[in-house]
């Protein structure tokens, strides 16, 4: 069983098993956290600001800042595949971030992105990121 206090490095040998088949960048992208940019930017040998305006949007989650690959959507759809798949293939595979690197379609899927949240999303030194987070509970279990 995952839980917050599992290991980011089995929560990554959990995630590894991936069939890099494109369905999980298909119909949206991962998170990306503000220190991950500029590993992205110097792969593909940009700015971090050109990074930031040419391939991401800024997002609020949890009350939180974080920046999510454009998709490359069609036809006034609300999703599309990532702007850095191409082919079915990652294109910055190498760099990508932790949220693409553990999230995949296999039986941990569901789990590992709970984990991720509660790790990476959730800032419990946030009042409002806590409340937040507690209707999210409320909602759904974690």
């Amino acid at each position: 069983m995952i839980t917050r206090n599992t290991s980011k490095k089995e929560i990554l040998s959990l995630g590894k098993p991936c069939r890099k088949c494109g369905g999980c960048c298909s119909f949206g992208a991962g998170f990306a956290q503000k220190n991950e940019l500029s590993k992205i930017a110097k792969y593909l040998k940009i700015s971090v600001d050109k990074l930031k305006k040419e391939y991401f949007d800024k997002k609020n989650v949890f009350n939180k800042e974080v920046y999510e690959p454009k998709l490359k959507k069609s036809k006034d759809l609300p999703f599309g595949p990532c702007i850095f798949m191409k082919k079915s293939t990652c294109t910055i595979h190498k760099v990508k971030p932790l949220h693409c690197r553990i999230g995949n379609c296999n039986k941990h899927g569901e789990e590992i992105s709970e984990w991720y949240t509660v790790n990476y999303l959730v800032d419990k030194k946030n009042p409002e990121s806590i409340r937040q987070w507690a209707i999210r509970v409320s909602v759904k279990s974690t």
